[in-house]
């Protein structure tokens, strides 16, 4: 696969998480299955919660955050997986699935729910167990977008609905750990994406729209690399966009789309290999980019990287 060595495959996995030293290899399917020091055999099984989806260990892998597809989210501790925390939605503020992630200097959360007007973006104190919102945006939907450790900041993508013009606007901001404060990134030029990811490597943000891979300079104006991918219908329909992830080097990019995975040199665009996979949802680097990590409605798959 990928003419890349299988580890290992799976059943059904919808994504993996996978701690700092590789000792703890988690994924999901309709329970969460743990693999301690690649012992395939005999995995932990936590049956809580129920349809989990979105799986992150925090930065010294002593916590696992399992959340589900209604948006509760189960913290576990790593050293006997124990329940320790339980973040469920409440009637006016419900947790958006897969827009969640752990503060890196901080024993907290950021995460999206939806309140009755729109999005908004909160911190959850897990000391004190209490939260608190930290946007006020309006009639605006919002997606987590990744981590920048250079800077301590998150992203997220900020869709909000323009009524007056008729269309939805799209922008990003940056919210920086050490006092929560908003910097927003420009989209004068108007870009709309499905999935976008900065690579600090060569200081320039990627766009997936459709088949449609955009590389824009540090200031979102410019566009640098501008590539349509060949991708064969399915059924007489275009693929639909799943997932993009970012080599820890910065030099290759993992896209998902529904039957297939797509690896690209982040500095040409160019596609290295497009790997045909049916039910395909997911697909990242390890820690260390030494293992794929490849997740589909079918199967699952932890494939030696060899780029």
């Amino acid at each position: 696969m990928l003419s890349m060595e299988v580890v290992k495959s799976f059943n059904t996995s919808y994504s993996f998480a996978v701690s700092h030293d590789f000792n703890f290899i988690s994924r999901v399917s309709n329970k969460t299955f743990i693999y301690l020091n690649k012992n395939w055999e005999d995995p932990i099984v936590l049956n809580k919660p129920s349809h989990p989806g979105t799986l992150e260990y925090n930065d010294g892998s002593k916590l696992l955050l399992i959340q589900n597809t209604t948006g509760s989210t189960y913290i576990y501790e790593t050293q006997q997986f124990n329940l320790v925390k339980t973040i469920r939605s409440k009637k006016n503020l419900k947790l958006n699935e897969d827009q969640i992630s752990f503060l890196k200097e901080k024993t907290g959360l950021l995460f999206v729910a939806s309140t009755s007007s729109s999005d908004q973006i909160f911190v959850f104190d897990l000391d004190l167990d209490q939260y608190e919102a930290i946007s006020d945006f309006e009639d605006s939907s919002i997606s987590y977008i990744q981590y920048l450790e250079e800077e301590n900041a998150h992203l997220f993508t900020i869709r909000t609905n323009n009524e007056m013009a008729g269309v939805t606007e799209f922008s990003i901001v940056k919210i920086v750990e050490k006092d929560f404060s908003f910097i927003k990134i420009d989209n004068s030029k108007g870009f709309v994406w499905g999935g976008v990811l900065f690579n600090a490597a060569l200081n320039s943000y990627i766009l997936v729209d459709g088949y449609n891979v955009v590389m824009l300079d540090s200031k979102f104006e410019n566009v640098l690399k501008d590539v349509k991918l060949s991708l064969q219908e399915v059924h007489g329909f275009d693929q639909q966009f799943q997932h993009i992830s970012l080599s820890n080097d910065g030099k290759f990019i993992l896209i998902t789309f529904s039957e297939c995975v797509v690896i690209l040199d982040s500095e040409s665009l160019n596609a290295i290999n497009i790997q045909d996979l049916p039910n395909a949802c997911y697909a990242s680097f390890s820690k260390d980019d030494k293992y794929l990590l490849i997740g589909t409605w079918n199967k699952g798959y932890i494939l030696l990287n060899s780029l």
